[in-house]
């Protein structure tokens, strides 16, 4: 069973919050979700915006990491 956390040396990301990762030779980027959402309706109209937030782990500047994030994707279903 995987984690439900990868841990790095600098700090931790609940993989709960992951909403998808692009993957590739050299790095990979985890793109998060975001709880708040900031936007105005006035009378039934107007917007909601979201911002997104990314992690990239890079093989060449994190290998440790880079490894943790291709073993749990390996281990994923």
């Amino acid at each position: 069973m995987s984690s439900r956390w990868l841990k790095f040396s600098n700090n931790a990301i609940n993989s709960a919050f992951i909403k998808w990762i692009d993957i590739s030779p050299e790095k990979f980027v985890i793109h998060l979700t975001r709880e708040a959402h900031n936007g105005s309706i006035i009378l039934g109209s107007g917007y909601i915006e979201s911002e997104n937030h990314n992690f990239t782990v890079s093989a060449k500047e994190s290998p440790s990491g880079y490894e943790k994030v291709k073993k749990w994707i390996e281990e994923q279903p």
